[in-house]
């Protein structure tokens, strides 16, 4: 019978981990923990995984646990990982996650992911998690996000959050965003309820 409800699992540092690892654990594993609420997973520093290990994660594991109320993903300094990758976590995972109240994303110096992803990962999956509560997202020196990602994050998905209390952005050494990027964030604190004159 399955009891298990919390699963954490860190590989950080493992550096012969490949997709063919992640399709092992979702298919013989996450995909039959049905009644898991928490999952925790940190594949920090396993530079050979890539997108395609990230939509095996998402189509065959969390897709399927449909009680799950936490997710944290850490995949920081897994440089291969691209916008396709963002894409497929969204649309075939992110989305089917409808009891998900907390969500952990790390892509840390996963300097291929763009404007382009950080919109995908908006647009198809978080801004469907309608009842997520708490959300850090960590895209520190991601070199391609600029401007125009921070804005879409800012103008089209805050406002779907209706519950959202607690969030926590990371974008450090994203030398693209300018002030133009950060005064958007004006408009983050409008949805919450507080008015700012300056910023």
């Amino acid at each position: 019978m399955n009891t298990l409800s919390a699963l954490s699992l860190n590989f950080g540092s493992c550096e012969q981990i490949t997709d063919a690892a992640l399709t092992t654990l979702s298919f013989q594993a996450i995909q039959l923990l049905t009644n898991l609420t928490t999952l925790d997973l940190s594949f920090e520093s396993c530079n050979k995984i890539t997108d395609k290990g990230l939509v095996n994660l998402s189509s065959s594991g969390i897709k399927n646990l449909e009680h799950l109320e936490s997710l944290s993903l850490n995949f920081r300094f897994c440089t291969q990982i691209t916008d396709g990758g963002l894409s497929k976590l969204s649309s075939s995972g992110l989305k089917y996650l409808d009891s998900l109240s907390t969500l952990n994303l790390d892509f840390g110096y996963c300097k291929n992911i763009t404007d382009k992803g950080l919109s995908i990962l908006c647009s198809q999956g978080i801004i469907l998690l309608k009842s997520l509560v708490t959300l850090n997202l960590n895209f520190r020196s991601c070199d391609h996000i600029t401007d125009q990602g921070v804005n879409y994050f800012c103008l089209q998905t805050i406002k779907h959050l209706n519950l959202l209390t607690t969030l926590n952005l990371h974008f450090e050494f994203c030398h693209r965003i300018s002030e133009a990027g950060f005064r958007d964030l004006k408009k983050v604190f409008k949805y919450f309820g507080y008015k700012i004159d300056r910023f």
